[in-house]
């Protein structure tokens, strides 16, 4: 099997784990949304019972047809003495009005003598009935008032409101006072006497002493709140028409005689609870506030009702409700409840099992991916070392092949002059040269990879020995037609050892060489760059692609386009350069160009403090 093949076998084997949790992770979270789903349902039935249960029980409560209701509610027995008018009342005791006939015609008659009137009116003040009393004080105010004289007018008005149990006009004797005396201040404009009048008779309505008929009430009602700018009662009128719409169902019979109501009053909801309490029809009716203030809160969070006109009461939660209908509950409402928090809890479990899946897949990925990378890198490195032999072969194969050919013609007397025996015996010594540095590239990069090379570090001038290296190479560099152009190097010492460091060198200079392509000038320059000397090799050949510049002090890396070219090497030159700078304290760096060639430079600290050119 391939290498890419067994790759790509070992990965979808370790695969196979990652999607066997994702499957048994969509398996677990599909069947743990089941199980929230169904305690949700459950605890939405269980919430909505025990809230019928509740609501039954506080409605049942014989208390609430006998006991006086809060803030909000109100409770009419058979007197209705609680409501705040009736449709009818019964016709109040009051003076015949032939008594003041003889004062009428003189206020009323042609040419009108409101004057002569009230002196009547005054006398029949004095009368010892206090039905006679109270309609002549609300006579005579009038007629005083005609007259102009109306601070008489509101004393007699005032006289009149203290006449608690009489009637006139067919009203109440307070209401029918304040209402005159409201009406005569609002005419001479004392509003600030016309506002505190009229807030005593707003009071006076609210009080619920006197009966009195829905048009009377409105009809004071209306300038009361007029008066005082202060808004009517509201919530207190919709729950008198509230009992007064129950009992008139309950008389003619559309209602049984006692029974539980959500109805709407003036779009908004009243609860109406009826019933016979000793005999007599009871009403209770509460507001909209009065519900949720004294049975919601009781029930807690997630539960509402709603009637059927649409009318709700309390918090509503748009989210699957459990309903009980109010055909179902006996209640006045729908009830309406959602699953309390407690049945929510599954949500954090599925949360941390979603997390765990999540870790479990991503540290097997991540383990593949080690493994393949890992893989990856064994094969690219066995395909290196390969390569590295098979360099190596070839390398070795080119002087040994130049040391047979020579040997075969100096043994078979081929060579007959001395000059070319000469010649054939510096080829011969430049082979063995050429071998024998093979030889201690090999084994010294086997004892740098192990850590055991030793380095003899000496003092060393940079300017000879950069003279030295250079005249070495150039007699073999000749050979082939190049030019090792080398500036003078600084004169400063440094403490290397010179066999390593000419070793790198040399492999900077002859890799320039073979990458020089059809350019045949390799420049060699060195140069103090702060504590540092630099020697740069500049060759003006094909260059180093980008993507592969990271890559060339990999061992064994030889790059694509040197392979196409053919170019021999073993591949492990330049991570020897490297590897002797990192010993030496030093780096080596390259900047190349793809087309204009490349320089590489190694850099190894000076012995001095700083490094002076001279």
């Amino acid at each position: 099997m391939s290498r890419s093949r067994l790759i790509g076998a070992l990965t979808i084997v370790l695969c196979l784990p990652v999607v066997t949790v994702a499957w048994l992770g969509f398996r677990l979270v599909e069947q743990d949304r089941a199980l929230e789903r169904q305690r949700v349902a459950e605890g939405r039935e269980l919430a909505v019972t025990q809230a019928v249960q509740t609501l039954s029980a506080l409605i049942a409560d014989a208390r609430l047809l006998s006991a006086k209701p809060g803030e909000g509610a109100i409770l009419a027995t058979g007197t209705g003495s609680s409501l705040l008018y009736r449709e009818t009342v019964p016709p109040q005791a009051e003076a015949p009005g032939e008594l003041f006939s003889e004062a009428e015609t003189l206020e009323f008659g042609r040419g009108g003598e409101p004057v002569a009137a009230s002196e009547l009116y005054r006398k029949q003040t004095k009368s010892s009935d206090p039905l006679i009393r109270a309609g002549a004080l609300y006579r005579l105010g009038r007629s005083l008032n005609k007259a102009g004289r109306r601070e008489e007018a509101l004393e007699a008005y005032a006289a009149l409101a203290r006449m608690e149990t009489a009637a006139v006009g067919g009203w109440p004797a307070p209401a029918a006072a304040l209402w005159s005396r409201c009406n005569l201040l609002e005419s001479v404009g004392r509003m600030t006497e016309l506002r505190e009048n009229a807030t005593k008779l707003a009071n006076l309505l609210v009080s619920r002493r006197y009966p009195m008929t829905r048009a009377a009430y409105v009809a004071f009602a209306d300038d009361a709140s007029r008066w005082s700018g202060r808004p009517r009662p509201v919530d207190l009128e919709r729950l008198t028409d509230a009992v007064l719409l129950v009992e008139a169902a309950v008389r003619n019979g559309t209602r049984p005689s006692s029974g539980r109501a959500a109805l709407s009053i003036q779009a908004a909801p009243v609860t109406v609870v009826w019933g016979q309490t000793a005999g007599a029809l009871s009403i209770f009716v509460a507001t909209r506030g009065f519900v949720e203030r004294e049975w919601l809160s009781k029930l807690g969070p997630g539960v509402w009702l709603s009637s059927d006109g649409g009318v709700i009461l309390g918090s509503l939660i748009r989210e699957p409700a459990a309903i009980r209908h109010a055909a179902e509950s006996n209640l006045p409402w729908t009830v309406l409840a959602v699953a309390p928090d407690s049945a929510r809890d599954l949500g954090a479990r599925r949360n941390l099992l979603l997390l765990l899946l999540a870790a479990v897949g991503a540290f097997t990925l991540t383990g593949a991916y080690i493994v393949v990378r890992a893989l990856r890198r064994e094969f690219a490195l066995g395909r290196m070392q390969e390569d590295f032999v098979a360099a190596v072969s070839h390398e070795f194969r080119t002087p040994l092949t130049t040391l047979r050919q020579i040997a075969e013609s100096l043994g078979d007397g081929r060579v007959a002059s001395d000059d070319k025996r000469a010649a054939y015996y510096r080829a011969l010594s430049r082979a063995t040269q050429r071998l024998h540095r093979l030889v201690e590239d090999v084994l010294d990069f086997r004892r740098m990879q192990s850590g055991a090379i030793v380095y003899r570090r000496a003092p060393i001038s940079v300017r000879e020995f950069t003279k030295e290296v250079v005249s070495e190479f150039q007699r073999e560099a000749v050979e082939h037609g190049f030019r090792i152009e080398a500036a003078r190097g600084p004169d400063v010492h440094i403490i290397a050892d010179r066999e390593a460091l000419s070793r790198a060198l040399w492999n900077l200079l002859d890799n320039a060489v073979k990458y020089s392509g059809e350019a045949r000038s390799v420049e060699l320059e060195a140069e103090c760059r702060g504590r540092f000397v630099a020697w740069s090799v500049r060759d003006h050949g094909m260059g180093i692609p980008e993507r592969e510049r990271p890559l060339v002090f990999h061992k064994f890396y030889r790059g694509e386009s040197a392979r196409r070219a053919g170019i021999r090497g073993t591949g492990i030159g330049l991570a020897m350069v490297e590897q002797i700078a990192a010993a030496h304290g030093g780096r080596v760096s390259v900047a190349s160009k793809e087309g204009e060639g490349s320089v590489f430079t190694i850099s190894i600290p000076c012995e001095e403090l700083a490094c002076r050119e001279s």
